[in-house]
């Protein structure tokens, strides 16, 4: 047949008749030493057939079945995935694939055990196919596949994008994690499936279970193992290896999808906004109380040289994390924390050289009562007091001078007058 073979250079192309390649595939399909699974291509062509013959490119049963089929199903026949379809002509329809044959296992989009599904294109869950393709289906590691890692975010945005009822993008694509992804798509940042998993597998997984307040450190674990490792052994991570539901994770402080760097202003971790995450919990009268934790120390915080100096903009100011560490946070009473008695006067000393043992003196995140702290209750009070009279007393020696300033000066023009009229009196006589 003509049309197989590359045209002449300058030949003018033009699209074969449908019937020639009707005939065409039907010979392939039918062709001897032609398995019987790829006469389906006598009626079923692979995509893109007009092209291939146009340009010449040679057009086997083999190769219009690694078109048709993908590198990942390319030792399956069609059969495989449509049983039902073996008549020809077809008495039925051949049904939907039931993906689940050859992967056990793997079950739908579920978010929410079996009840509630992510919905999906058209409002109905994802499927198999929405994801991978139907045909032409390509492993996860072929850069063209929908489902590779640098294709990922854009896959899972279709659903998730801006709009939807659980949108990931913009907040995702400004993240730490998207922006190192827009500049390496192949590189190692990390994606949607990373952190969610790209399928439900167990009867009770679900595409949340991952990041699930339990699971999470082991999750986040997976790309910052140091960071975790100091997690786990702080005083929040014991508190989730207890199965404290209120206790803070990940998340809790670095967000779900716009995690940022420290160093960005946005960043809920940034040193001016690091007292404002803690106080989420540590401000949390309520949840404080119940795990007889002490309910004041963001706002005594606040009423600091610190806290002012932190509220004012200052990013160099000691924050929560200065004195109690970032993932490491330890009870006072833990030998290896750094608000340990025995740690406190090298902990103050990061900013204060010099700094002796007696900052251990002192109490800290003190709040003044008459009960609990009489001394510094009344000093405090007494202080407030000396402030109060010392600026009224200002105030009052202002407004005496002020006053007697203007009583002068409303006197001085009679006296004046007063004057002129003596001297006129003077030179008439």
């Amino acid at each position: 047949m003509r049309f197989l073979s590359p045209r002449p250079r300058g030949a003018r192309t033009t699209r074969p008749p449908l019937a020639i390649l009707s005939v065409f595939v039907a010979c392939v399909g039918l062709a001897p030493g032609g398995h019987a699974a790829e006469q389906c291509f006598a009626c079923h062509a692979a995509p893109g057939l007009a092209k291939r013959i146009e340009t010449g490119q040679p057009i086997t049963p083999g190769s219009e079945a690694g078109i048709i089929k993908g590198k990942a199903h390319a030792g399956l026949t069609c059969l495989q995935c449509h049983p039902r379809a073996a008549e020809a002509p077809h008495l039925s329809r051949p049904g939907a694939v039931q993906c689940d044959s050859c992967h056990k296992g793997y079950r739908g989009h579920v978010v929410s055990g079996n009840v509630r599904q992510a919905p999906g294109p058209g409002g109905r869950t994802p499927t198999c196919t929405d994801c991978h393709g139907h045909h032409g289906i390509l492993p996860r590691t072929d850069a063209a596949s929908p489902v590779s890692h640098a294709s990922v975010p854009d896959l899972c945005g279709r659903c998730h994008g801006p709009g939807s009822t659980e949108p990931y993008a913009p907040s995702y694509l400004n993240s730490v994690h998207g922006r190192a992804h827009t500049r390496s798509p192949a590189g190692p940042a990390a994606v949607c499936t990373d952190c969610h998993g790209a399928h439900a597998k167990e009867s009770a997984d679900t595409l949340v279970t991952l990041v699930s307040r339990p699971h999470l450190p082991g999750t986040c674990g997976k790309c910052h193992q140091k960071e975790v490792a100091a997690y786990r052994a702080s005083i929040h991570g014991q508190a989730v290896a207890q199965k404290r539901q209120e206790a803070a994770v990940c998340t809790d402080c670095h967000g779900e999808h716009d995690i940022r760097r420290a160093k960005d202003p946005q960043s809920r971790v940034h040193p001016s906004h690091i007292p404002e995450t803690c106080g989420q919990c540590h401000g949390a009268v309520a949840l404080m109380a119940r795990h007889a934790m002490n309910a004041y120390s963001y706002p005594t915080y606040r009423e600091t040289y610190h806290g002012i100096a932190n509220e004012y903009g200052s990013e160099v100011v000691a924050n929560c994390a200065s004195c109690h560490g970032v993932h490491d946070v330890r009870p006072s009473s833990d030998p290896r924390s750094s608000i340990h008695p025995a740690n406190l006067a090298r902990t103050c000393g990061k900013c204060h050289q010099g700094a002796s043992a007696n900052v251990t003196q002192g109490k800290i995140h003190l709040r003044i009562s008459r009960s609990g702290s009489p001394a510094v209750y009344w000093v405090s009070t007494g202080f407030k007091w000396l402030t109060i009279l010392t600026m009224a007393a200002l105030v009052g020696h202002i407004v005496l001078d002020l006053s007697k300033r203007l009583i002068e000066r409303r006197r001085s023009p009679h006296r004046a007058r007063a004057g002129e009229g003596s001297a006129h009196e003077g030179q008439g006589q």
